[in-house]
């Protein structure tokens, strides 16, 4: 009886179980792209700091600026990517768990 009920819980856990998998790879995707975005934006701000000639040239401030919203824009349209996929899996496995509950009640009203 009590293995019953442990693999009923089971089974009934498994797609928020699945869904908290996708929601911790999506948070250390996006984890490690901030990281990775952080870097870059610190490593080409010290290097434009360091060159006073390209703080001064209007083409070379203009430059740094282009070069940031290109990083910061891909590195958004990356988040986008993540969490989009995230959801998509997430819907579809709520989509199944919902549907095989549906069925369930209706085996089980028919009876």
């Amino acid at each position: 009886m009590l293995d019953q009920i442990t693999e009923q819980l089971q089974k009934s856990m498994q797609p928020i179980t699945e869904i908290t998998n996708i929601n911790v790879k999506a948070l250390e995707t996006l984890a490690s792209s901030q990281q990775d975005l952080f870097k870059t934006l610190l490593e080409a701000g010290t290097t434009f700091a360091q060159n006073p000639g390209a703080q001064q040239d209007m083409e070379g401030a203009k430059a740094y600026a282009q070069n940031l919203q290109e990083t910061i824009v891909a590195a958004a349209k990356n988040a986008y990517g993540v969490i989009s996929a995230a959801q998509e899996q997430s819907g579809a496995i709520l989509q199944n768990a919902v549907t095989e509950v549906q069925a369930q009640a209706t085996a089980a009203t028919q009876k």
